[in-house]
């Protein structure tokens, strides 16, 4: 079977590539430029720095064919440097319009990079951000579950834009649960679950690792050593050397097995905490969402009764609810006569019946 030829592991690779190095930076620094080319991208040569970059992007190749193709490249552009010093010469025309080429595209990249960078969103919290959930301190000696209350949730009406309550939803990512208070997501929010969910999939993988593989060459090392130290202790006598110490490589895999599942179940116990105080907040929003919907309702429902009562003309104030009100006062005042002429007869029977005692 052949063996892997490593180009860059061959010193005589090594020398023939620096070599061509030099002479490249030599003859491309000869070449002369108008001040518009050989400072449009800054103090140094254009043609060293794609020199340079050539040389760095391709300094990790192992293919025969493209290290081949690479050197012979190099030779050209060589050969074309030596041509390309006189002004002259079509070479030196083509140099310069390679280089403006380049130049009109580095300098466009640039400029992407820097509005890229002038509209990105910072996904670490602002100096003025509260936080949804708030930890409750225990008291020492406590070792019960973790507590988490709102900070401020639900907001007061007056505090929502709209005047319209929406109802968060409870979600998850992996175990880790959240919030979705608004659309699109927050990008702190997502780089949040994004890290939570990476730290806790980092533990649990190395967790398993050293469950499966760890522990299982850490016994053989273990069983090798007690071997050893049996041996060395039958000819202890004759030697008179002390048995070192006894090492195990288990108990150090155990105690970092202990660690991790430690910093696992808390972790968990946080979580389903948070996700407690989140279903909390989730149902206070649903009730106050409800009983605000049903003011709403009863308002837009006297509205539109009022409205209705305006155009067929009994709405308050029209002439024919002010004839009604002065037909139920005047209803209002036979009541009170007639109610007032029965008390009246009443009073008058009861008196004349006193008098009348004896008369029937």
């Amino acid at each position: 079977m052949p063996s892997q030829l490593f180009p860059f592991r061959d010193s005589r690779h090594r020398r023939a590539c620096l070599a061509l190095y030099k002479a490249l930076l030599r003859q491309g620094l000869r070449v002369p430029l108008p001040d518009d080319v050989a400072t449009g991208l800054g103090p140094v040569n254009p043609i060293r720095s794609l020199i340079r970059n050539g040389f760095r992007r391709n300094r990790k190749d192992t293919s025969l064919r493209l290290v081949n193709s690479a050197l012979a490249n190099g030779y050209k552009y060589l050969a074309l440097f030596a041509s390309a010093q006189d002004p002259t010469v079509p070479e030196h025309a083509s140099v310069l319009t390679f280089l403006r080429e380049n130049q009109v595209r580095v300098l466009a990249v640039r400029a992407k990079i820097e509005a890229d960078l002038a509209v990105r969103v910072l996904t670490r919290p602002g100096p003025d951000l509260v936080p949804l959930l708030r930890l409750v301190p225990k008291e020492p000696g406590d070792r019960g579950p973790p507590e988490y209350v709102a900070t401020n949730r639900p907001r007061p009406l007056s505090e929502i834009k709209g005047g319209i309550r929406k109802v968060p939803t409870l979600d998850d990512s992996q175990g880790f649960p959240f919030l979705r208070l608004t659309k699109p997501q927050s990008p702190y929010l997502s780089r949040m679950i994004r890290q939570t969910t990476q730290r806790a999939a980092t533990r649990t993988l190395k967790l398993i690792e050293l469950q499966k593989e760890g522990t299982v060459d850490a016994g053989l090392e273990d069983q090798w050593d007690k071997l050893i130290d049996r041996l060395r202790a039958q000819d202890l006598p004759t030697t008179g050397y002390p048995l070192p110490p006894p090492n195990s490589y288990v108990a150090p895999l155990t105690r970092e097995i202990k660690r991790l599942a430690i910093k696992l179940n808390r972790a968990r116990e946080h979580q389903v905490a948070r996700g407690t105080a989140m279903w909390k907040i989730v149902e206070q929003e649903k009730e106050l969402a409800r009983k605000e919907a049903k003011k709403r309702r009863e308002k837009l429902r006297k509205a539109r009764r009022n409205e209705r009562r305006e155009l067929e003309g009994t709405g308050p104030g029209s002439p024919l609810a002010e004839s009604r009100k002065v037909v139920d006062l005047a209803g209002d005042l036979d009541k009170l006569s007639l109610l007032t002429e029965s008390k009246v007869k009443k009073n008058k029977t009861v008196e004349y019946g006193l008098d009348n005692k004896y008369h029937w």
